[in-house]
């Protein structure tokens, strides 16, 4: 590797780039697009050690000083939120699970009159039929109310009067065909994994390559489910000297 040559040339940097990321434990993913990075730093410091004078005439002089560089500290925001980042902010796991439409007939529930109930499933497809514990009476649809998405019911007090219900019901109804994604937070605290930062100076046109072989991350921050504003998502952490690497990231600039 040659040196640059001496001329410094009067140059800013305004960037733009693509974060990609290759994660640990997500094999199935390949190398994929963190997404729109509205913040990427890398933040370098280090620690003076110093020999200081306690003789004669040289009392409190530095006589010696050592200069150790400290871990640098990444950090990374983000306001695309999908279902993988969506599982990164809440430090989760992401599954599927395929809901396959079921009809059930008479399944049996504690009954409470005015108040909502809940049922097996959720999604419901249609009306909720609701009988006595005997089957003897049939609640009239007009006094049921339901909440489909969540899977509850409500039955007014005239019309478990009316059903003669008294303490257990018998409920029948039909559930739709539906896909749902589960994050279950806090299974996955941390990423680790190889990092590229494609990027690019807007002033001079360079090409600006960042390769870290190893990093670890975690998030940072609240997730606001009501604000008004587009949603964020922080990661902070370390980049790592990995195995055969005699840093912890290298910066390209092609010209």
């Amino acid at each position: 590797m040659r040196h640059p040559t001496a001329h410094i040339r009067e140059d800013a940097f305004i960037g733009e780039g693509t974060v990609k990321l290759k994660v640990k434990g997500r094999e199935e993913l390949g190398i994929f697009e963190l997404g729109n990075a509205t913040e990427f730093s890398v933040a370098m410091s280090s620690e003076v050690l110093e020999r200081i004078s306690k003789k004669r005439g040289t009392y409190g002089q530095v006589l010696n000083t050592v200069t150790l560089p400290k871990a640098g500290e990444l950090s990374i925001t983000i306001d695309t939120i999908n279902k993988e980042t969506f599982a990164m902010a809440l430090m989760g796991s992401l599954g599927v699970d395929e809901m396959k439409a079921e009809t059930v007939a008479d399944e049996e529930i504690a009954f409470k009159p005015d108040v909502w109930l809940k049922l097996p499933h959720r999604y419901i497809d249609g009306e909720v039929v609701v009988k006595d514990a005997t089957a003897a009476g049939t609640v009239d649809p007009k006094e049921i109310e339901v909440e489909p998405r969540l899977g509850l019911f409500r039955v007014t007090s005239a019309g478990a009067a009316a059903a003669n219900i008294d303490g257990t019901v018998k409920v029948s109804y039909k559930t739709a065909t539906w896909t749902r994604w589960v994050i279950q937070a806090f299974k996955s605290t941390e990423l680790r994994g190889e990092l590229w930062l494609d990027g690019r100076n807007r002033i001079t046109g360079e090409d600006v390559l960042l390769h870290m072989p190893q990093f670890t991350l975690a998030v940072d921050g609240e997730f606001n489910f009501f604000t008004d504003e587009f949603n964020t998502i922080t990661f902070k952490g370390r980049p790592e000297t990995a195995e055969g690497y005699e840093t912890a990231f290298t910066v390209e600039m092609k010209e």
